[in-house]
């Protein structure tokens, strides 16, 4: 629900960019050009249920939408992985799943849902990493439409932040540096080997006159 404030509708609207984010992606799954790993989707839906549950009650308002919408895509992902995926949880994945689930602890046992919000984007961030690495190595396998909204989304979100606390700031902040990182390494990618290209050309001789002048 909005409250009418201009930080509800700024969050409403990130939500909702982050969750269109996920259009092309389920494209490509139902075109059967992506199969999804059942595994690592579930735990991501898994993880991202219990991120945005310990953000609202962390008392995020405004910028909880594009919690929910990045839950609602990873779910939805999840749910078409069932029919259109493949393979099973790696390392990364286990560790996610471990570490989420041991998020839920301090929150239900011990009422400190900021904390359990904490070592739920720690587990984020370190399943950053080899996504990182992939889109570094290898930038055609990550969708460049789908990390440029994620990355929209975590910018106009960023303008929902309507009390710059920890607990309220921390997965924004997060959303942004990690969207950004990645986006930055696939982009980056194409300015490199633009440039390597422009230095292999060989220059002309100086005794050759430059016919396309």
């Amino acid at each position: 629900m909005t409250d009418g404030s201009i930080q509800s509708w700024i969050g409403l609207t990130s939500g909702a960019v982050a969750l269109a984010s996920f259009i092309p992606y389920i494209r490509s799954i139902l075109k059967g050009q992506t199969r999804p790993n059942r595994a690592s989707w579930f735990i991501w839906a898994f993880a991202e249920i219990i991120t945005t549950a310990t953000y609202a009650a962390s008392g995020a308002d405004a910028t909880l939408w594009i919690a929910a919408g990045y839950a609602l895509g990873t779910i939805t992902v999840a749910s078409l992985s069932l029919r259109y995926g493949e393979g099973g949880a790696g390392l990364i994945d286990a560790m996610c799943l471990a570490g989420a689930s041991i998020a839920l602890i301090p929150w239900l046992a011990l009422d400190q849902a900021e904390l359990a919000l904490y070592m739920i984007i720690f587990v984020d961030v370190l399943a950053v990493f080899p996504t990182l690495k992939k889109a570094l190595a290898d930038p055609e396998s990550e969708d460049k439409t789908y990390w440029s909204l994620s990355f929209l989304a975590a910018v106009i979100n960023l303008f929902a932040i309507e009390r710059w606390a920890p607990e309220i700031a921390a997965f924004p902040i997060y959303c942004f540096l990690g969207a950004g990182a990645i986006l930055a390494a696939l982009l980056s990618h194409g300015v490199v080997r633009a440039v390597a290209g422009r230095l292999r050309q060989p220059a002309l001789p100086a005794s050759v006159p430059n016919l396309q002048s």
